[in-house]
């Protein structure tokens, strides 16, 4: 049956908010959706032309900025080719932190930029500017991938994602209803994964014609797993697209089996939106180089050649509001040196590496994905208001979480019982010990952790995928 209601929501609706928001989601992803099939070296023009006018803008409006490449001796006119960025310096978080607010463009109004913070998945949350442009393209190239997926932009998502925690129950309810309405999502919270939402979600999405499903990829499991358990088989949907952590050989395999679809990983990080997207032929990920440039670097910042892994450093072109240029953000992948068989233009890379989080399990049945804690962090301005540098929640017990803050200051008795009480109430009864900490231990592995279980009563997960 045809779709009147998504049309209706892309012919009209949709233009009407992008025209009103000064978000042109829509008219970037037509553009998208015919630079994909660009060359390389047409792609390469266009993020040449982009990443000039970027530098130029960030020298002359940005004192910070400007002060970086002086003390490095470089100028904006050293930039012929994409591959001259190697003459430019790193950033990192912490250069951001120091010069949140001097990287702010005072030329670029209050409407055309909003403050956007990172998803913590990394355990380094970060605040930052992001202007409406950026928005823009960055929708689109998400959106470009669920065409891919055999979706579209106003097609029914259901989605296994993080729901609001701490804002009032009007706000909550007022983002359902844009959610189902708008965006229409069908959202398992992925902080509240009781088998009775399990097995409403599922019932939902086995009643559907045609489906897309997407969700944090640790919580996908839980819900595969869930599903397998309890003989609950899909035929309806027609991809998955995995993100926020990497997507192991064994959990492909589990989703590939239990729901029957093709899986679409997505790699993406919120100082920069989406970053690449797998396509139908598998052979890695596309980077969206209309909207950001993607290098990997050696430990000497010097770009490491194809099929060799190193660290990830990204280039957004398209945010004026704050400038991530050769940003390190801690992730680790490689780019590989053959095209994809679909002929796109478009780059690939791997998938990355690390990135890890365990969901925790509450005493009240309930298990919840880390990003819960993020939420808990930006919904409480404790990423600003404590200038949060790194935080890690550890589950030492059954009913013990550690909750470790490496920040400038704690906070007050109050806001920690404000918060106390929200994870109580996803969580049941435990026992939350909050810690001062210089910075975190990333263990033995090396792998960022923002969530760990210690706990042995949990079944532990092996590499196959199996407790």
């Amino acid at each position: 049956m045809p779709d009147i209601y998504g049309s209706l929501l892309r012919t009209v609706v949709f233009p009407i908010g992008d025209w009103l928001r000064g978000v042109p989601i829509g008219r970037e992803h037509q553009k998208m959706m015919r630079s994909q099939w660009y060359s390389r070296e047409q792609l390469n023009a266009l993020a040449e032309q982009k990443l000039k006018k970027l530098l130029q803008h960030c020298y002359d409006r940005m004192p910070a900025f400007r002060a970086m490449l002086e003390e490095c001796g470089v100028i904006p006119a050293d930039v012929r080719t994409v591959a001259d960025l190697a003459k430019f310096p790193t950033m990192d978080k912490n250069f951001i932190r120091r010069h949140f607010a001097s990287k702010f463009d005072p030329s670029m109004s209050t409407c055309n930029r909003v403050v956007a913070r990172t998803g913590g998945s990394t355990g380094e949350p970060l605040s930052f500017y992001l202007s409406r442009t950026a928005r823009a393209t960055d929708r689109a190239s998400f959106y470009r991938c669920v065409e891919w997926a055999g979706g579209a932009r106003g097609t029914t998502f259901f989605t296994v994602w993080g729901a609001l925690v701490i804002a009032p129950p009007l706000r909550r309810w007022m983002r359902s209803v844009k959610e189902r309405v708008i965006t229409r999502n069908v959202t398992l919270d992925a902080f509240t994964m009781t088998p009775e939402r399990m097995d409403a979600f599922l019932k939902t999405l086995h009643q559907q014609e045609r489906a897309l499903l997407r969700g944090y990829t640790s919580a996908l499991v839980d819900l595969a797993r869930y599903a397998e358990a309890t003989q609950q088989t899909l035929h309806n949907l027609t991809g998955i697209i995995t993100t926020a952590e990497p997507l192991h050989p064994w959990q492909r395999q589990l989703f590939e089996r239990v729901f029957g679809a093709p899986i679409f990983d997505q790699y993406g990080c919120s100082e920069v939106g989406g970053v690449a997207y797998e396509c139908s032929h598998h052979t890695g990920l596309h980077i969206a180089l209309e909207h950001v440039i993607v290098e990997i670097l050696d430990e000497h910042d010097q770009p490491c050649q194809p099929g060799v892994t190193g660290r990830v450093a990204l280039t957004a072109l398209d945010n004026y509001a704050t400038p991530f240029v050769r940003y390190i953000n801690g992730d680790e992948a490689m780019l590989l040196p053959d095209p994809c068989p679909c002929g796109r233009g478009l780059p690939l890379m791997s998938a990355i590496q690390g990135r890890t989080s365990d969901m925790i399990h509450g005493v009240n049945g309930n298990r919840t994905h880390g990003e819960f804690f993020s939420h808990i962090l930006h919904e409480s301005k404790w990423t600003e208001r404590l200038a949060v540098r790194q935080f890690q929640v550890v589950q030492v017990d059954r009913d013990l979480l550690r909750f470790e803050l490496a920040a400038e200051k704690m906070p007050d008795q109050a806001d920690i019982m404000r918060v106390m009480q929200r994870m109580h109430d996803y969580l049941g009864p435990m026992r939350i010990e909050f810690r001062h900490v210089e910075s975190v231990d990333r263990g033995q592995s090396g792998k960022r952790r923002f969530t760990l279980r210690q706990w042995q009563g949990a079944p532990a997960e092996n590499n196959d995928g199996t407790f």
